[in-house]
C-alpha cells in the first residue's frame, strides 16, 4: 500500500511537469505550437548557404517550390513564422528531391541525424550497421573529418582542406563546421557518376579498403573475385566527350543517362545493397 502510494506520488510529479494547463502569460507554459512540433528542425545558416546556393545553380527548382508555396499561402490562413516554416519544408524538399550530393557536418556526424531532415547526408545513425560502410568510416572517412576539422580549427589554406580522396569519391559537396556560418564547398568532389580510365586489381577486401586511401578519379579498385582470371590491371581507351548523369534518384531504383563514344567503365558514388534493396 505504501509502495503504490509513493509510486503515484512519483507518477503525479512527473505527469504535472508535462501534462497541465499551467499558464505562462496568455499561452500554455509546456505546450508546443502545433507547427513546431511538426517541424522539430529549423534550418541554420549553413543549410540556408546551401539552399541559396543550389537555388541560384536551378532556377527551374526555385520556381517549381515558389509555385507550391503560392498553392499553400492561398488555401491555408497562415500566421508569419507558420508560413516561413511551411516554405523552408517547400524548398527542403523540392532541393532533395531534385539534386544529388552529400552534405557532411563536423558536429559527431555519426552519432546525430539532424542533417538528413535537410540533405543528403554522409553521416547519420542506425543501430544496424551496414558492415562495408562502417569499415570505410572506421578506416577512411573519420580520419579524414577528424583532420580536415583540424585544419579549419588552425585556420589552414583552402587548397589542404579539399584534398580528401573518400570523401570526394562519397560526392561530398558541402561541409558543415559551424552552423552559423557558410558551409565549404569542395570542387573536387567526384559526382554522382563519373567514368575511369583503368582498373586495379587488388587480392581481397582488406587490400581493396587499404588502397581507397589514394583512391582518385581515374581509376577503380576493384577486388580480384569480381574481375574473372587476370590479376592485372585494365585500362580503356579514354573518351574526353562521355556524360553520365544521375537522372532519377529513389532509395531502390536510379536512373542513369549516358553519351559516350567508347565503352568503357563507369563508378557510382552511392552503395546499393542488393540484400536490403535500398541505397546509401
Amino acid at each position: 500500500m505504501v509502495l503504490g502510494i509513493l509510486v503515484f506520488l512519483d507518477l503525479w510529479g512527473i505527469s504535472k511537469r508535462y501534462l497541465n494547463n499551467e499558464k505562462k502569460g496568455s499561452k500554455y507554459k509546456y505546450w508546443v505550437d502545433k507547427h513546431r512540433y511538426a517541424n522539430p528542425f529549423q534550418p541554420t545558416s549553413a543549410d540556408m548557404f546551401i539552399l541559396n546556393h543550389e537555388l541560384e545553380e536551378n532556377p527551374s527548382l526555385k520556381n517549381l517550390a515558389n509555385k507550391e508555396i503560392e498553392q499553400i499561402q492561398n488555401q491555408n490562413k497562415l500566421k508569419k513564422e507558420e508560413l516561413n516554416t511551411e516554405k523552408a519544408k517547400v524548398y527542403f524538399r523540392e532541393l532533395n528531391y531534385a539534386t544529388n550530393y552529400r552534405v557532411l557536418s563536423l558536429n559527431n556526424p555519426f552519432s546525430e541525424a539532424r542533417e538528413s531532415y535537410f540533405h543528403k547526408s554522409l553521416g547519420g545513425y542506425h543501430g544496424a550497421k551496414l558492415r562495408s560502410f562502417d569499415e570505410l568510416i572506421d578506416f577512411h572517412i573519420s580520419r579524414e573529418y577528424s583532420h580536415l576539422a583540424y585544419l579549419l580549427k588552425n585556420n589552414a589554406d583552402r587548397s589542404q582542406i579539399i584534398e580528401f580522396p573518400v570523401l570526394n569519391m562519397l560526392n561530398t559537396k558541402y561541409i558543415i563546421f559551424d552552423y552559423n556560418s557558410a558551409p565549404l564547398v569542395n570542387p573536387n568532389r567526384f559526382g554522382p557518376a563519373w567514368f575511369v580510365d583503368s582498373i586495379k586489381v587488388v587480392k581481397n577486401a582488406d587490400k581493396e579498403m587499404l588502397a581507397l586511401e589514394n583512391i582518385e578519379k581515374s581509376f577503380a579498385i576493384v577486388q580480384k573475385k569480381y574481375i574473372g582470371e587476370t590479376d592485372t590491371d585494365t585500362h580503356f581507351i579514354n573518351d574526353s566527350s562521355a556524360i553520365i548523369l544521375l537522372d532519377q534518384y529513389r532509395p531502390n531504383h536510379l536512373v542513369y543517362k549516358t553519351k559516350r563514344l567508347i565503352v568503357n567503365n563507369s563508378q557510382y558514388s552511392l552503395n546499393y545493397y542488393l540484400q536490403l534493396e535500398c541505397l546509401y
